[in-house]
């Protein structure tokens, strides 16, 4: 049995079919000779004209250049915003945003808390943001569509706390989040956020003087006041998700991307707090721009460079060993003793993080060309283990102050008795334990390494 919103559309074929036989068969009772071959053949290319700019791929590529055309003017649009709209928090009012751009949005981006209108997906069920991929699903939720969900960081135990898709789970408490951190979910039948990102939706018709674009629309409540506009072809069934850029990534003097392909995302992308996260974010720390090292062209030859000896000690790792000190900086084990080290000190190392627990900001340094870093104690240490650098010369070692200022150099003398652990020692851990600078290694995939130890009181600076 065919559905009944299908009758209008059968009835309109039918017609469209008994209208192209009758053209057909008229000529060919009425008409003779070279007549009846000229009628035919205007009759079948007004049929394949209407055919191809109605029904067939006429009308795709119509449509198709609409929609580009409507990006090539929201470009022109994007091109005079500011670099940002400084706001505190908005409400997603079309349900148009992922997974992760939540958690950019409650991070580095500053926002206090992001209010999403409820959704409803292809299986009916109601969602608060769309996954991050293909595979990823929706973040899906028991509350009806329509209803407003209110997202902001809460501590792990508070009621609110939210278990989040699995393709996201755990994000919430890694860096720059502090190890207890959640996200809160409550919901209302209201929005409380003094901004509002809208959708009006655009109409295609295979009739040009029918279509009539839409926009997006950041608007200040309050103020009864656009913030910005961009037009779309968006409907309220067919939106481009886009994802929000890392901070990090984006260029300070250009300021976002005017890319339209997913107009929504012109405006998002320029949300930013007017101020970025410090004390009054108990959950969060700030990442910090990347300093660049005053030694960009280090001189590794330099024979006034201090030298200093290593006792090597072989080594056989505990898994929780390896986990906290060659784990990657996703292990949150590594994390939690970071922060608890930050608490503790005022200062904690995490990879090559420098957390600074005063300024609740996280600093990272950029090394000479083809160094590695790592954040020790208060500052960081950079170091060269190519084949030439650890030779019989031994290796280097730079030590940087928390503003990327270099305080001093040593070159590290390979021990005198290795304990033959490893075949090649390459430093992939540094850090101090007591009275000594430690370069640590794990020789292959197994739990065999070896340290190299270096006496504090040995080296030419302060640590």
């Amino acid at each position: 049995m065919y559905d009944i919103f299908l009758l209008p559309l059968i009835a309109i074929y039918s017609f469209v079919l008994l209208a192209l036989v009758t053209s057909i068969v008229l000529p060919l009772r009425k008409l003779k000779g070279a007549g009846q071959v000229a009628v035919i053949l205007l009759v079948l290319v007004f049929w394949g004209v209407v055919y191809w700019k109605n029904l067939g791929g006429g009308s795709d590529f119509a449509e198709r250049d609409w929609r580009v055309a409507s990006r090539n003017v929201c470009e022109k649009e994007t091109a005079s915003f500011p670099h940002w709209f400084r706001i505190d928090s908005f409400v997603d009012e079309a349900t148009i945003i992922r997974t992760q751009s939540v958690l950019l949005l409650l991070s580095e981006r500053g926002l206090k808390f992001v209010e999403i209108r409820v959704g409803k997906n292809q299986s009916s069920k109601g969602f608060i943001a769309f996954g991050d991929s293909q595979g990823d699903g929706y973040w899906e939720t028991g509350v009806a569509e329509g209803s407003y969900a209110r997202l902001e960081l809460g501590k792990k135990g508070d009621v609110s706390c939210t278990e989040l898709p699995s393709h996201v789970k755990g994000h919430e408490s890694e860096l720059p989040f502090l190890p207890d951190t959640c996200i809160k979910v409550t919901y209302s039948n209201k929005a409380t956020s003094r901004y509002a990102l809208e959708l009006t939706p655009s109409h295609y018709s295979t009739w040009s003087s029918a279509r009539k674009y839409g926009a997006w629309t950041l608007t200040d409540r309050e103020k009864n006041q656009q913030l910005a506009t961009v037009t779309t072809s968006d409907t309220s069934t067919f939106r481009p998700v886009g994802f929000v850029t890392d901070l990090l990534n984006i260029d300070p003097i250009r300021g976002p991307s005017q890319d339209c392909r997913t107009a929504s995302n012109a405006i998002i992308n320029r949300i930013l707090a007017p101020e970025l996260p410090r004390g009054d974010y108990p959950q969060l720390l700030r990442l910090d721009k990347e300093i660049t090292s005053n030694t960009p062209l280090f001189d590794a030859n330099n024979s006034a460079i201090p030298k200093v000896s290593t006792v090597e000690q072989g080594v056989k790792y505990s898994d929780k060993d390896i986990d906290l000190l060659f784990g990657s900086e996703n292990s949150h084990a590594l994390w939690i003793k970071a922060i608890d080290q930050a608490k503790n000190s005022g200062w904690g190392n995490f990879g090559h993080y420098l957390i600074d627990w005063k300024e609740r900001v996280i600093r990272t340094l950029q090394p000479p060309k083809w160094w590695m870093v790592q954040a020790v104690n208060d500052g960081f240490i950079a170091y060269s283990f190519s084949a030439q650098s650890w030779s019989a010369e031994g290796g280097l070692i730079l030590r940087y102050a928390s503003n990327g200022k270099l305080d001093w150099s040593a070159r590290v003398l390979p021990p005198k008795s290795p304990s033959g652990k490893c075949n090649r020692f390459e430093p992939r851990a540094i850090y101090t334990e007591g009275t000594d600078l430690i370069l640590a290694d794990k020789c292959g995939e197994g739990d065999i390494g070896a340290k190299w130890l270096i006496r504090i009181r040995d080296l030419p600076g302060k640590l």
